[in-house]
């Protein structure tokens, strides 16, 4: 509480009095009106600090740093820091708090004089944006609080576990006209101050609130939306040995073929030396060939092409291949430099007509970056008399897209007969088995390689876990032969689809950690690395000054750098600079089709709601999935608090395309207004008609909200029936348990918390066993599984107070030490204060009760 009040300053500027808070030793936060004689009439604005410990009162000057004139909070400059003071952190929510939840403010009412104080109150209702007003946030007063007039308080901090939530501010219409006595208080929370936060950067907790009571949701598990987060444009890469020549040497030949199977296994490296060391030998060979050269010229070019889209170089060495022959067939060497800026329908009519097995490949090539399976299978069947192993490797891609997976398997091992040993047909074996492996409502149209997401898709039982091991065997197996000829690049490539991969289960979260930590060794900040941290919401250690625009400058400006820089922003808590680069890579987002992802980031990383209602109205410019639109409009229907358009839009969605991944993003939608009755119906549904066994966990999770207990142990008793022990998640246990304590079975309650606690101990699994036992008059096990869990190192204010509580009868000294621990850990919470003043009264400890009710007292309590 000290340390509260020791940051709040009581402000004076010309007449007005108000309040302002440090948020740093140099800068304090109030509400602009507080200050406008200062930007008026450029009165003096002074600050006097009454509570730092161990000084006398502190004043100070301050000025306004320069920001919007008609925005609601300013910032202060103070003219000479403070140091001996620790401000309070800022935190803002982007969920919004319940209604009820208690909140503090410490401030300078007029009618205190020169006194601070503390007003108890709590959230009421959340204002709509169109309401007139700075504030977006009504707050009740607590019956407790005897003042009348709370002119003065506005700047004040308002506070909720122990971080700054909001700030006062006062509006006329606050105040009844009879007695001048105020009805309730407004807030502005700093979520709505947050642009001006990072303008100045200036340091914030972004936090969403898990205030509900009885729900067991740990780690974010099953809580958000599945989505996949980003789609990488694989280079499929087609290596052959290109044009035609009828009349070069054989051992020409051979050597070439003998290279370009060095590159298919992976050594890039020694493929280009090797290439190199060729055109030097032809050039300087006194039997040289005209044509053989102009054909190594020709492989060099498109080799620049494929392996670094260096379209200069390239076009060098096209200049050579011309100066010999000007009618040199160029037709694949153009058509790649199309598929780079995505016109796949003019490389197919550079291509035509297929008269070759090279110009074949390429066109196989662009149906698969296009997704035009019927095309590429019509191609194929009229030109398969010129098939080699490269066609049967891109006719398994092919097969991928269309979801026949039997039909790629055995493309992909027709290809593998010349040889077994290239990391990327081994890979891509892999990628087969695992569209396999998931459902098929739950595979997007187009879809090549595995995507991220950020929750579980599915649950995994014995079987499928067996399956999934022998893809991360196949993924291993590619991976070593990569390092084996150290070709990094691949290595990432593979690396890349081996974490998407596992991003399907969250079983697999820590190793998919440690596949992001090995990308992040090959390559600094490497993208899919990058997007895996942000994504699941691991904080990126990033080195000292580091500036995220550097990755950028130093790998050149291509869509993985640009989209690493963004979210390294993100990371940061930069969302200022990262929507600014966001607009300025605009151009490659539409360069390369990937406008519905840059919306994605959009979302993310503006808050400004203005801008975001402008950015919506622009979807229909950009040719789009008309699904991919319709998603990308309920994600900003969401980033605008639209709850209620929100899920009528999901609704109208799942109704029209009768997707599962609809069906699940509609049910996320009424998880998060809490309407677990139309969660219960929607996810019978999706149970019903995509036979997903997730669906489970939702209905448990609804039912044991709705104190449905009794249904929900029939939901768990057919899952243990059906052998379905993959839904039995902590989760659906810790409902079980619970449920079963409610009815009062606390026999079995102990039973399975027993061997809940043997899976996963946290203090809700604790605090439950133990109730348990109590309630079954089994009060020395009750104490007995607390003090374990202590010993063990779970610190929590409630397993403290309630091992005192089950001491009270026992053991009063054991009592007291945990009512000071409990104290102590809360940080002096006025609620554990109240609490531990009638405890302490109710074991005869009246001193040191009667040392709480003073400070309570003190603190206007």
């Amino acid at each position: 509480m000290e340390n509260i009040k020791s940051t709040v300053a009581k402000l004076n500027c010309g007449n007005t009095q108000g309040t302002a808070f440090l948020i740093s030793k140099n800068f304090a936060l109030t509400m602009s009106h507080c200050v406008q004689e200062a930007i008026d009439d450029n009165e003096k604005i002074y600050l006097s600090f009454k509570n730092i410990s161990g000084e006398d009162e502190i004043e100070r000057t301050a000025t306004i740093l320069e920001y919007d004139n008609n925005f609601p909070v300013s910032i202060l400059e103070i003219d000479n820091k403070i140091d001996n003071i620790n401000p309070l952190e800022i935190k803002c929510f982007n969920n919004k708090l319940k209604r009820g939840t208690r909140v503090l403010a410490y401030g300078y009412p007029k009618v205190k004089g020169e006194e601070g104080s503390f007003v108890d109150l709590s959230i009421d209702d959340y204002l709509h944006e169109n309401v007139a007003n700075d504030a977006d946030i009504t707050l009740k007063i607590s019956a407790d609080n005897r003042m009348q007039n709370y002119s003065g308080m506005s700047g004040s901090p308002v506070i909720y576990q122990n971080n700054i939530i909001g700030i006062l501010t006062e509006q006329a219409n606050e105040l009844s006209d009879f007695e001048n006595r105020a009805i309730d208080l407004k807030m502005i929370s700093m979520k709505k101050v947050r642009k001006m936060l990072d303008t100045f950067n200036i340091d914030y907790i972004e936090e969403k609130d898990d205030n509900t009571v009885q729900s067991y949701l740990e780690d974010n598990v099953y809580n958000e939306g599945k989505r996949k987060f980003f789609k990488e444009y694989f280079i499929i890469e087609s290596v052959d040995s290109g044009g035609v020549l009828e009349d070069y040497e054989k051992l020409i030949d051979n050597d070439l073929n003998d290279i370009i199977l060095i590159k298919n296994k992976g050594n890039i490296k020694k493929a280009w030396e090797k290439l190199d060391e060729m055109i030097e030998g032809v050039r300087g060979s006194n039997s040289k060939s005209p044509k053989i050269l102009a054909r190594l010229y020709y492989q060099k070019a498109c080799w620049y092409i494929d392996d670094y889209e260096d379209c200069k170089n390239a076009q060098k060495y096209i200049r050579k291949v011309l100066k010999i022959n000007t009618d040199f067939d160029c037709r694949n060497y153009n058509a790649k430099k199309c598929i780079i800026k995505g016109k796949f329908s003019e490389a197919k009519e550079i291509l035509n007509p297929i008269d070759n097995v090279f110009v074949l490949n390429t066109y196989l090539q662009v149906c698969t970056y296009s997704a035009d399976v019927d095309d590429a299978f019509g191609a194929f069947e009229k030109n398969k008399r010129f098939a080699n192993e490269t066609t049967y490797y891109l006719m398994s891609l092919i097969a991928i897209l269309d979801e026949d997976y039997k039909l790629a398997h055995r493309y992909l091992d027709k290809s593998n007969e010349v040889n077994k040993d290239f990391p990327l047909h081994i890979m891509m074996e892999g990628v087969i088995k695992y569209w396999e492996i998931l459902p098929s409502n739950m595979i997007y149209d187009g879809d090549l390689l595995p995507p991220m997401y950020v929750n579980s898709m599915i649950l995994l039982n014995n079987e499928l876990k067996q399956k999934t091991k022998e893809i991360g065997c196949l993924y291993e197996k590619a991976y070593n032969l990569a390092c084996a000829q150290e070709n990094i690049q691949l290595q990432k490539q593979i690396l890349s689809i081996c974490l998407n991969t596992f991003s399907i289960s969250d079983e697999y979260r820590e190793n998919c950690y440690k596949i992001a930590d090995k990308l992040m060794e090959l390559e600094d900040y490497q993208c899919h690395a990058v997007i895996y941290y942000c994504a699941t919401g691991r904080k990126i250690p990033l080195k000292e000054n580091f500036n995220p625009e550097e990755i950028v400058q130093k790998k050149g400006k291509n869509i993985g750098t640009m989209i690493s820089c963004i979210y390294l922003y993100i990371n940061k808590g930069d969302k200022v600079t990262a929507y600014g680069k966001l607009r300025e890579y605009r151009f490659k987002f539409d360069e390369t089709h990937m406008m519905s992802y840059w919306f994605e980031l959009l979302i993310r990383c503006c808050d400004d709601q203005e801008t975001l209602r402008k950015e919506q109205t622009k979807l229909d410019d950009f040719e789009m999935d008309k699904a991919d639109k319709e998603r990308i409009n309920g994600m900003f229907l969401n980033a605008l608090g639209e709850n209620e358009k929100l899920i009528n839009h999901e609704l109208m969605l799942y109704e029209e395309t009768n997707s599962e991944i609809d069906l699940i993003n509609l049910i996320n939608c009424y998880e998060r207004n809490k309407d677990w009755g139309n969660v219960e119906f929607y996810s019978r549904k999706w149970k019903q008609s995509f036979c997903n066994l997730m669906a489970n966990i939702k209905i448990i999770r609804s039912l044991a909200l709705q104190n449905k207990q009794e249904e929900c142990l029939n939901v768990i008793y057919e899952i243990r029936k059906n052998n379905q022990d993959e839904c039995l998640t902590n989760e659906v246990l810790f409902y079980e348990v619970q449920a079963l304590e409610l009815l009062g079975k606390y026999d079995e309650a102990i039973e399975k918390g027993n061997i809940l606690r043997n899976r996963k101990v946290n203090y809700k699994i604790l605090i439950l066993l133990s109730e348990c036992y109590y309630l079954n008059m089994q009060e020395e096990q009750a104490r007995f599984v607390l003090l374990r869990g202590i010993e063990d190192g779970i610190q929590n204010v409630e397993i403290y107070q309630l091992y005192a509580e089950y001491n009270k009868d026992y053991n009063n000294a054991i009592a007291e030490e945990y009512i000071n621990k409990a104290l102590i850990y809360s940080n002096y919470d006025a609620d554990v204060m109240k609490w531990a003043m009638n405890f302490l009264y109710s074991i005869g400890k009246s001193d040191k009760a009667d040392e709480l009710l003073c400070e309570l007292k003190s603190f206007g309590k």
